[in-house]
């Protein structure tokens, strides 16, 4: 009797985590919805990136061998493929919090829309850094706050917007779709630049 009493209360925790993933996995867009927005994520992220660095290789080639400064490209392109991946984790924390009619059925465009709208956030900040190192910790958590309220709802106006405007929805696809052709060039330079780390830290 005890034995049974032993299984079943075993049992409920189990079906309660199986309930738990099934749940959270039909929130989440399959992977001909995920791998658009994360092309465009790239793209943006890597672009950027290569921006960055262009100005820095001559000033690198006065010093460093040409080996050094192709370490170093591995190291940027390596850390940009983590940041990208982390960036479409957070667009789908979004895609969890928001019933599927403002997110998950409209991923691609929404997602789209989202990582356009961090972008340019993340460029104001690239050139106001001065600001947010003279912000104290408070006010750094009250602005981080406030952007998450902001950001939050811009998703819900989007969803309003693409649902009263179909146009603007099927442009922000036609252009995520047109991105998949960075996600696979950037996304496979990314991982091999990340292998590349990994095996100079393990080895």
């Amino acid at each position: 009797m005890s034995t049974h009493t032993a299984q079943a209360a075993s049992a409920v925790p189990q079906s309660n985590i199986g309930h738990l993933k099934s749940a959270i996995g039909s929130r989440i867009p399959g992977k001909a919805q995920l791998f658009p927005v994360f092309s465009v994520i790239v793209f943006f992220v890597f672009t950027w990136a290569l921006y960055r660095i262009s100005d820095q290789v001559p000033s690198w080639l006065g010093y460093l061998s040409w080996w050094n400064v192709i370490t170093l490209l591995f190291y940027v392109m390596a850390s940009a493929l983590v940041e990208s991946v982390t960036l479409l984790g957070f667009v789908l924390l979004i895609c969890l919090v928001f019933p599927a009619r403002f997110f998950k059925d409209i991923f691609i465009a929404q997602g789209t829309a989202v990582v356009v709208v961090l972008s340019l956030v993340a460029l104001l900040m690239q050139y106001h850094t001065g600001i947010i190192y003279s912000l104290e910790l408070w006010q750094l958590i009250v602005f981080s706050l406030l952007f998450l309220v902001a950001l939050l709802a811009i998703v819900l106006l989007q969803a309003s917007l693409l649902r009263r405007f179909s146009r603007s929805g099927a442009i922000l696809e036609s252009l995520a779709t047109r991105m998949v052709v960075f996600g696979y060039c950037y996304g496979l330079v990314g991982f091999i630049s990340l292998t590349v780390v990994l095996l100079r830290i393990i080895l």
